[in-house]
């Protein structure tokens, strides 16, 4: 059972996501959201739910006003943030587990209708690129300027102007999104018998 909320630990932590009271924070909920997330969420990784959490609640804890007489309990308003964040992680893993099942039956039918490695090749490349783009963990400014740059065929200088930052920026988001979609490529062709 999680103690009586602490104003002036909610106090504290919203006046830094550095505070070192953090660590008291996360040492008294985490239990509370740890049994909450057993009992509706039993699928999802307590861990990543609790940390998109944790992650959420330093942003909006600094204009979160505490009154239970009004706005209700602190339990309430955290239970909420979670169990937010353990949907979304259900919607985002449903959306990946779709994907992964179209690409193992786009890769059989690639495998059975044209055995080219080319067009098998082609494939998982266009599976792998929607499931790239897809990656809640990749920021929406890096997929669009990766975008621009790779598929569009933008030049980087242009793109960069439009983002407001340096072509060497432009340059190192491109090369680790490649990186990343290079990884997502060899691994989907392994599990592909290439």
């Amino acid at each position: 059972m999680v103690q009586a909320t602490s104003t002036t630990l909610l106090r504290d932590i919203a006046s830094s996501a550095e505070h070192a009271r953090w660590s008291e924070f996360v040492a008294r909920y985490r239990p509370m959201m740890e049994a909450f997330l057993a009992e509706r969420f039993p699928s999802v990784s307590a861990e990543d739910v609790i940390q998109e959490t944790l992650v959420a609640l330093a942003k909006a804890i600094p204009n979160y006003h505490y009154d239970p007489e009004s706005t209700g309990h602190f339990r309430s308003y955290l239970t909420g943030i979670l169990a937010h964040k353990a949907v979304d992680i259900c919607r985002r893993n449903s959306r990946h587990a779709a994907l992964k099942d179209e690409w193992r039956k786009r890769c059989e039918e690639t495998l059975e209708t044209a055995p080219a490695r080319e067009d098998v090749r082609k494939t998982i490349l266009e599976i792998a690129m929607r499931q790239l783009m897809l990656d809640d963990s990749i920021r929406e400014r890096t997929k669009l300027i990766f975008h621009k740059v790779a598929v569009e065929g933008c030049p980087p200088e242009e793109v960069a102007v439009a983002y407001g930052i340096s072509r060497n920026a432009v340059d190192q988001i491109k090369d680790r999104m490649v990186k990343k979609l290079r990884a997502m490529v060899d691994g989907m062709e392994m599990g592909c018998g290439e």
